[in-house]
This record gives structure tokens, C-alpha cells and sequence, in this order.
């Protein structure tokens, strides 16, 4: 069975699809015939994605990273 929205979910939702496909496939029918399947996915991508950036927020704050970008050349290059 093709599930046509995969695309639409999101990185992280489409790696834990792919994920339970591999590993529960049991549990991607069930929620296939409750519907829930999709906004299972929404969500967890949506939860993962909440997550990744704050630990890239807060990474960046340890090392001390900051917005400020370096001169761009013409070339595309920083000087």
C-alpha cells in the first residue's frame, strides 16, 4: 500500500515512517485503518523539529556562534 502523503510530512516524519515500516509494520496498518497514521506523523515531525532546533540553539550559544555573517564578496566568497 502506497501512502501518498509521506511526502508532505516532513523529514523527521518520513524517517520514523520508514523506521516503523522496517521495524512494526503491524503498527502502520493499524493506524492506516484508524487514520491516524498522517497526523501521527505531523505531529512527531513537528515535536522533532521543535527539538532539533533547540539543540542547535543551544549549541550555537555554547561555542558561542552568532547571527552576524562575514563580509560576502561578489563571487559569493567571505573575505
Amino acid at each position: 500500500m502506497k501512502d501518498e502523503f509521506i511526502t508532505r510530512v516532513g523529514v523527521w516524519g518520513q524517517r520514523h515512517y520508514n523506521y516503523l515500516k522496517k521495524k512494526s509494520p503491524t503498527v502502520i496498518n493499524v493506524m492506516r485503518l484508524k487514520g491516524t497514521l498522517e497526523q501521527y506523523l505531523i505531529n512527531l515531525n513537528r515535536d522533532a523539529q521543535e527539538i532539533y532546533d533547540l539543540l542547535i540553539r543551544q549549541y550555537a550559544e555554547i561555542e558561542g556562534v552568532t547571527e552576524e555573517l562575514s563580509p560576502i564578496t561578489s563571487n559569493g566568497r567571505a573575505v
